[in-house]
């Protein structure tokens, strides 16, 4: 059994330690509102190792967690309950200075424990909705600001009373741990924000897969490290080029991997991904699908959709999160909204989850997808114009959540200043040869999830360049030296 190492964190014990991973149990239970985490598969991840477990009163999972305890106990797997360390959260509908008691003691009652070791506040948002509606998100009309200081008081009042050990919060900006710090008797303990190089970082991880085999390799990142001299000559790579997001219905769950569908389509004119292929996505576990109106997969992944429902893959379209975006022959105020309807119609739905502006530029063109752009064609794009049409697209419920791709921070600066809705989301290209820090740290700075795209980079790009990042010697170097591959080395940085 792998020996997980801890970090320590301030409780009302003093230095108190965590476990640096966390099993994590959220899932698909918030929009389906039943129980998906099996006590079994807890169970068995106390078997492998697991001793950090992360729930919310929001995921539908404490009972769960606290039956696996109770039956880990029984078997003797652990011989008592101080030796987990369990996390859970405070909901948005509870974020009320007098709900905030009450709301622990309900999670304590689920879990079948005194106590537990971390109550975070979920988001710093205030919903009003009743205690029991959590399936899907909530309307914005829903959504006020939270009195944080309140709030705290409330969060401080648990610690006090001996319902947890320690305090904090998750989704905070900096701003926001700022404020509270600003009249806390009790400091946060923890910012929960959302694997090698993570840990390399200082930081608690929270990871969650109920495959046994894959429980493991998540454990499996503490028997090698990468040297400090490795991570510089990472970061020295010449730069070549489950989560949330906004939304109308506010904070509202992206799936952190997407299945993406461009193909040599843009060059050949012809669909290559066929309605097969994603299905077969949907049933090994995929729920994210990227799709864009210049791809010519939107017709695939809408009949993929329907195929997947008509099997029982899935049991609604809204187990799905749909990315498309607009193409630059569209970016044009009037053009914006019959581009969506178009790419609705191509997929077969009333909405997509999220709408892209592709490219930061317009093109003096119709249907001519295929290969290179002239020169003369490329123009200016009226940023603002445009930004306005997709702000419309999201006020006619037609995308859930709107953002871009491919934009530079001068250009986010540009969105920021007259948006009325503001990007939720930067799609970007970035691995080690184009690690994006800029705008990675502008985007983080205000609340901006970035998406990368080719994250072993672009190999078999053919129409952007080759990017052969699997071949770097800097990279095969390293993989060698610690017995992996270089896509393993790779999706290590990804947690950085």
């Amino acid at each position: 059994m792998v020996t997980i190492p801890e970090k320590m964190i301030s409780s009302s014990e003093g230095p108190k330690p965590i476990p640096v991973i966390a099993m994590g149990t959220a899932t698909v239970s918030v929009i389906r509102g039943i129980e998906e985490v099996a006590p079994s598969t807890l169970v068995e991840a106390i078997k492998v190792g697991y001793r950090h477990f992360d729930t919310a009163a929001v995921y539908r999972s404490e009972k769960s967690v606290g039956e696996a305890v109770a039956e880990a106990l029984r078997s003797g797997l652990i011989k008592s309950r101080s030796e987990l360390f369990i996390t859970t959260k405070l909901w948005c509908n509870s974020c009320d200075r007098h709900l905030v008691v009450p709301a622990i003691k309900q999670s304590l009652k689920n879990l079948g424990l005194e106590y537990v070791d971390l109550y975070l506040i979920h988001w710093p948002l205030k919903v009003i909705q009743d205690q029991d509606e959590y399936k899907g998100p909530a309307p914005s009309e829903c959504i006020v600001a939270m009195d944080v200081k309140a709030v705290w008081e409330g969060m401080e009042e648990c610690q006090n009373l001996g319902l947890t050990k320690s305090i904090g919060v998750s989704n905070f900006s900096s701003k926001k741990i700022e404020q509270i710090l600003s009249f806390a008797k009790i400091p946060p303990a923890v910012n929960q924000i959302s694997l090698r190089w993570l840990y390399e970082q200082g930081v608690s991880i929270a990871v969650k897969s109920f495959n046994t085999e894959r429980m493991k390799q998540n454990l499996d990142i503490f028997d090698w490290s990468l040297t400090q001299d490795e991570l510089n000559k990472i970061e020295q790579i010449p730069q070549q080029r489950n989560m949330m997001i906004t939304s109308s219905e506010g904070p509202r769950s992206i799936p952190v991997i997407a299945m993406g569908t461009a193909v040599e389509s843009v060059i050949t004119g012809v669909e290559v991904v066929t309605p097969s292929t994603l299905v077969e996505a949907i049933k090994v576990g995929y729920r994210h699908f990227d799709t864009a109106a210049v791809y010519r997969s939107e017709n695939s992944v809408g009949e993929a959709i329907e195929e997947a429902i008509r099997l029982g893959l899935i049991k609604a379209r809204s187990e799905l999160f749909i990315t498309t975006k607009l193409w630059c022959n569209s970016c044009d105020r009037g053009l914006v909204v019959p581009a969506i309807k178009q790419s609705l119609k191509n997929l077969g739905l009333e909405y997509v989850d999220l709408y892209l502006i592709h490219w930061p530029l317009k093109l003096n063109i119709q249907d001519e997808h295929n290969g290179p752009i002239p020169k003369e064609c490329i123009a200016a794009i009226d940023m603002k114009a445009v930004w306005e049409g997709m702000e419309e697209c999201q006020t006619l419920g037609l995308t859930k959540s709107i953002g871009v791709s491919n934009f530079s921070s001068k250009r986010m600066e540009q969105i920021l200043s007259f948006a009325k809705i503001p990007p939720a989301v930067n799609q970007i290209e970035m691995n080690p040869h184009w690690q994006q820090k800029k705008i990675m740290e502008f985007c983080k700075a205000n609340g901006i999830l970035v998406t990368a795209y080719s994250p072993l980079g672009g190999v078999g790009n053919t129409v952007l360049g080759h990017n052969r990042v699997m071949e770097c010697d800097v990279l095969q170097d390293i993989a060698k030296s610690k017995g992996k591959t270089v896509a393993q080395v790779l999706l290590i940085l990804c947690y950085l």
